[in-house]
């Protein structure tokens, strides 16, 4: 399952026509995947925050709804660089024009709720689950800068809008709730080298890679009259 950040589709231009041309009508988010989801970031070592998040959103997917198994999950989202690199990701999307600062402070305030509910206390569900029920109880800002500007356009530098700090990678599971883990080591889904994780016990991994691999990572689609942001 993939976690969505609902975008007010009146905060967000699909084609900026900075980049976007009219006989492509895939430019824009081609452009943002270019510089936001780069194989290789260009100025460090560490993949970039939209990789990270979907490399560790698909480690931590919960190997069932038990209570053993959402402490995992939640052990494996809450103690690794997960959210840090969500925001990190959508930092770059502010950075690059693709949503705005009314987006950006929408989107933190939504992660946060729902990071809390994940990460305090017992577990009721998958981050997933709580993501969806926190979205409709946090108001849509009405003020800051609703403008979309690229601030540094073709640029895929992650230090422009993002230092690494901590934990990298997903959150190591220990006690009861290793239990519930499907694997154990450093995983290795394609996406990032053998090396690049932790080694540590994780919740249940598919053997391929959602969405077609590094390429995929980022989509925006229009669901209900707002844009959804998928990691």
């Amino acid at each position: 399952m993939k976690f969505q950040i609902l975008i007010p589709a009146t905060h967000f231009l699909l084609l900026n026509t900075h980049h976007a041309l009219a006989e492509d009508p895939n430019a824009e988010t081609n452009y943002i995947a270019s510089v936001c989801t780069p194989p290789k970031a260009p100025d460090q070592s560490e993949p970039a925050p939209c990789i990270d998040a979907r490399y560790i959103r698909v480690a931590c997917e919960p190997n069932g709804t038990s209570p053993p198994a959402l402490d995992a999950h939640a052990q494996c989202m809450c103690h690794g660089s997960y959210f840090a690199s969500y925001m990190g990701c959508v930092s770059c999307l502010l950075f690059h024009g693709a949503i705005s600062q009314r987006n950006f402070t929408y989107t933190s305030r939504v992660l946060s709720s729902a990071s809390d509910m994940l990460c305090t206390g017992a577990p009721t569900a998958a981050f997933a689950t709580l993501l969806s029920e926190v979205q409709t109880g946090v108001p849509q800002p009405t003020t800051g800068d609703a403008v979309l500007s690229d601030r540094k356009s073709g640029d895929a530098a992650v230090s422009l809008y993002y230092t690494t700090s901590g934990p990298q990678g997903p959150g190591v599971i220990t006690g009861s709730a290793t239990a519930a883990a499907a694997t154990s080591g450093t995983l290795d889904l394609g996406i990032l080298p053998p090396t690049a994780g932790p080694t540590s016990s994780n919740v249940a991994v598919p053997t391929g890679v959602a969405g077609g691999g590094r390429g995929a990572l980022f989509a925006v689609a229009v669901v209900g009259g707002a844009l959804v942001a998928v990691l």
